[in-house]
C-alpha cells in the first residue's frame, strides 16, 4: 500500500467514526442520538459488507464501463434523494421568529 492510499484510508476511517455522532448530536434530540448513531453504524457496516460483492458482480456482468456507469447512477440517485429530503425537511421546518 502506498503512502497516498494509506493516508486516504486513515482520513476515511476518521470520518466514518467521528461524523455520525457529530451529525446525530446536531440533528436529533439527546435521547435519540445514541439510537441514531447505532442505526447509522449498522447500516454503514452492512454496506461495507455487501458493497464489494455487488461491485464484483456488476464488474463481472458488465465490465469496467458498466461498473463505472452503475456507480455514477447510484451516486446521482443518492444525491437527488438527499437533496429532495433536505428540501422537504427545510420546507417543513418551523420558521424562526424575528424581532423587529
Amino acid at each position: 500500500m502506498g503512502v497516498h492510499q494509506g493516508m486516504a484510508l486513515i482520513l476515511g476511517l476518521g470520518n466514518v467514526t467521528s461524523l455520525p455522532p457529530l451529525i446525530a448530536q446536531a440533528e436529533f434530540r439527546r435521547a435519540d442520538a445514541s439510537r441514531v448513531v447505532a442505526l447509522v453504524t449498522s447500516v454503514s457496516q452492512a454496506g461495507y459488507t455487501f458493497a464489494p460483492t455487488a461491485f464484483a458482480l456488476i464488474f463481472a456482468a458488465n465490465g469496467p464501463i458498466g461498473l463505472f456507469s452503475t456507480a455514477v447512477v447510484a451516486q446521482s440517485a443518492t444525491a437527488a434523494t438527499l437533496s429532495s429530503l433536505a428540501r422537504n425537511v427545510l420546507s417543513h421546518a418551523p420558521q424562526s421568529e424575528t424581532t423587529p
